[in-house]
């Protein structure tokens, strides 16, 4: 799991872990679109937005204010 706000140390983070663990499994978040396409070009497999991440955070804080335990 590879979880930095600076975008260019994790592009050389994946680069350094696949060198290191080719085969090994990486899920990282990225800032932007451009970031994941860039971490997706180095070999990472599963990518979390922050965008998406923040977005999912603030319906769940909503939910709670209303008190709604079941969105169905």
């Amino acid at each position: 799991v590879l979880a930095t706000d600076d975008q260019s140390a994790s592009v050389r983070m994946v680069e350094s872990i696949r060198a290191l663990c080719p085969n090994i499994i990486i899920c990282a978040r990225a800032r932007d679109e451009q970031h994941a396409q860039t971490l997706r070009d180095k070999g990472v497999q599963d990518i979390a937005l922050e965008i998406d991440a923040m977005s999912a955070t603030l319906a769940g804080h909503v939910l709670r204010e209303y008190e709604i335990t079941s969105a169905v």
